[in-house]
């Protein structure tokens, strides 16, 4: 897959709030060249936050990171957000520029029922762990909730994709609501009500300018492969449908033909970026959810036994499943 990339702001978010908890990060190994050009890379920046967050013993520091960001160095983004006057706007707004802020990543807001479900997770199974950029991502989604007049957060819910029960526990206990761990995606629920609520007002934020935040996400989605859009919703949709050709050439906006023709100017087949992608989300979850079965890995990725995952699999790393669990 095409390097991932993140905005470097989001770094500087960062570092700013280890500053102001007088914290110490580790070395990030991005260079300044890449934190000059506005982006880095995304692999390298989650595995800071781990580092980080793993010598801080005074709670979740993903989650207490997201209360402290400031939306103003989202640049326009940050302003399309603020100027909102209801919380769905500004949520909605948030999801839809997301992609200008963060490459490979399903952030979406679902309401079903009488309920809105806001869920985020990184579309790449090889950046793992990641639990504290989930929590600094819904933390920031938190904090647009508590900006909404007369909100009831006692209403919320929080669900995590991790498996790590001391942590969930430690967001328990900051955030005062329920959260749950070995989730398939990282969501916080809340009233469906709750979106037509004012945000809080302020003076001194300005109107973005809408036409460049559309045409730079419009630029954006041209500059990417072919390759890295197709991989993205392929891993989108693993565990929900099969991701064939037609659909995933229709969720692109184009005929599955031109799919065809493009990933074959860049060398690629569909059939074989599937494979890779399947191959590569079955490690992912033999590696980290070691409770699942293999049974189940293979009905969540689309095989109709688990034979025949095994016998992919053992094509693709050489071992069974089996010998990968314990290795």
């Amino acid at each position: 897959m095409p390097m991932l990339t993140v905005c470097g702001s989001a770094l500087d978010a960062w570092f700013g709030v280890c500053a102001d908890l007088g914290i110490q990060p580790p070395e990030t190994g991005i260079s300044a060249s890449e934190h000059n050009a506005g982006v880095i890379p995304l692999a390298g920046f989650v595995a800071m936050l781990e580092a980080t967050a793993s010598h801080y013993k005074e709670g979740p520091l993903g989650w207490i990171a997201g209360e402290r960001f400031e939306f103003t160095q989202l640049g326009e983004i940050g302003k399309a957000i603020l100027s909102s006057s209801t919380l769905g706007t500004a949520l909605q707004r948030f999801v839809d520029y997301f992609a200008l802020v963060q490459d490979a990543a399903e952030f979406d807001i679902r309401v079903c029922d009488d309920t809105v479900t806001v869920g985020y997770r990184i579309l790449a199974p090889e950046i793992w762990p990641r639990q504290h950029d989930a929590l600094f991502t819904l933390s920031i989604v938190g904090q647009l909730l508590r900006r909404a007049q007369s909100f009831d957060w006692t209403s919320v819910q929080l669900a995590l994709e991790g498996n790590d029960p001391a942590l969930t526990t430690a967001v328990r206990h900051r955030t005062g609501v329920a959260c749950t761990d070995k989730a398939d995606t990282n969501l916080i629920r809340f009233p469906a009500s709750a979106l037509a609520l004012p945000m809080a007002h302020r003076d001194d934020v300005i109107r973005p300018d809408y036409k460049i935040l559309n045409r730079d996400l419009a630029q954006k989605r041209r500059a990417m492969s072919v390759e890295l859009r197709v991989e993205t919703e392929v891993y989108r949709l693993l565990g929900a449908d099969l991701p064939s050709q037609d659909l995933i050439a229709s969720n692109l906006g184009m005929s599955t033909r031109t799919l065809r023709r493009r990933l074959a100017q860049a060398n690629r087949s569909f059939q074989d970026i599937v494979y890779k992608c399947r191959m590569k989300q079955a490690a992912h979850e033999f590696r980290w959810r070691r409770s699942g079965s293999i049974a189940h890995t293979a009905l969540r990725l689309g095989y109709s036994e688990h034979s025949a995952l095994t016998r992919a699999f053992r094509r693709w790393s050489g071992v069974s499943p089996q010998t990968y669990l314990h290795a």
